[in-house]
């Protein structure tokens, strides 16, 4: 080959890069990290039962929900919340329960569950506000009210 081919070639290579750089694609992100916009609890599921919550008023007429006082003659009783988190394609739907800490009889387990346990003494009635918080946007979360009665 002749230097003059070799000269252009070379030259229409370093060109092409050069364009190509420029004027080329862009880059896009593939696996986007979508946040949770919505969190709302919905049921509460326990030894096989279902229960939707149910909207009551305090006093100077705020609204909050709860579930119906549960009697139960188990010395434990393992709760699963169930809440819907929006959009359906978030990325992370994990959540953070959180209630009074001074109440030593509810616990959650490994897997996400709320835990209830007799109390010792006093009187047999085991009642919080349990918060349910998303993990990717700690500014939602949704709260309700749950009472155990142990016979």
């Amino acid at each position: 080959m002749k230097k003059s081919v070799i000269l252009i070639l070379i030259a229409v290579y370093v060109l092409s890069i050069g364009i190509v750089g420029t004027i080329g694609l862009n880059v896009r992100v593939y696996a986007p990290n979508i946040k949770p916009t919505s969190l709302v609890i919905t049921q509460l599921a326990y030894l096989d039962k279902v229960e939707d919550y149910q909207v009551g008023e305090k006093e100077g007429g705020a609204q909050y929900k709860y579930f119906s006082q549960i009697r139960t003659g188990e010395d434990v009783l393992v709760f699963d919340l169930r809440y819907n988190i929006g959009p359906d394609d978030a990325t992370d739907k994990s959540v953070v329960y959180s209630f009074d800490p001074s109440n030593p009889n509810i616990t959650v387990n490994e897997a996400g569950q709320l835990v209830f346990t007799r109390p010792t003494s006093g009187r047999p009635i085991v009642a919080a506000t349990v918060t349910v918080t998303a993990k990717a946007n700690a500014s939602l979360s949704d709260s309700v009210y749950i009472s155990v009665r142990f016979t």
